[in-house]
């Protein structure tokens, strides 16, 4: 059975208004991680990482993403620096040479503010199978759980993506429903969102 989706950015009374439900893109199972993998979190001088790394996503898996390339480069420096100073937007591989990103915002509302919501899980199509997704992931929900009075991490995924859905399950995440044609393309195509919380950790 289906269960309503929030709309992010497309109704301000939404708690999650200004959150865009975008979807994981690695293209195969992860293992666990070879060895470390070095996340860290951007911040005010990373505006440029930030843009890169969303064109980048845009550009090399465009339909996982509400957004696209051309409304992503149109965005001021003003909205990626927000971004940074209100969520926890998280980098892969380092500053220099970033191979992913994802980024957890709490709800802004009072009555959903026990809420996070995970977005933009961009792994760089070279580096998946390492278990940079899962570092990722880790960091986005321990970002989450520091905030006081978080209990509930939510994130929405495209139905057929199967190994995302797998690497999410196997973090905890489970499904609660379904968004039909939550996404439609230039050309037509629809797609569905599965829709997964977890407890914080």
């Amino acid at each position: 059975m289906s269960a309503a989706a929030p709309t992010p950015g497309t109704d301000d009374a939404n708690p999650a208004a200004g959150i865009e439900p975008e979807t994981a893109t690695p293209s195969g199972p992860e293992p666990a991680p070879a060895g470390p993998i070095e996340v860290v979190r951007l911040g005010a001088d990373d505006v440029a990482v930030f843009r890169a790394l969303r064109l980048a996503a845009m550009t090399r898996s465009p339909d996982a993403f509400n957004s696209t390339y051309g409304e992503e480069l149109a965005k001021p420096d003003a909205w990626y620096a927000e971004r940074l100073a209100a969520d926890g937007v998280f980098a892969a591989g380092g500053r220099a040479q970033p191979q992913g990103m994802v980024g957890v915002r709490r709800y802004p509302t009072a009555k959903a503010r026990h809420k996070a919501w995970i977005y933009g899980l961009f792994v760089a199509p070279e580096a998946r199978g390492r278990g940079v997704g899962q570092a990722l992931v880790q960091a986005a929900l321990t970002h989450a759980a520091a905030e006081v009075d978080v209990e509930l991490v939510l994130l929405t995924v495209v139905t057929g993506n199967a190994p995302a859905i797998a690497l999410y399950e196997r973090m905890g995440f489970e499904a609660y429903g379904v968004e039909p044609r939550a996404m439609k393309t230039p050309d037509g195509t629809y797609y569905d969102d599965l829709l997964m919380a977890r407890p914080v950790p």
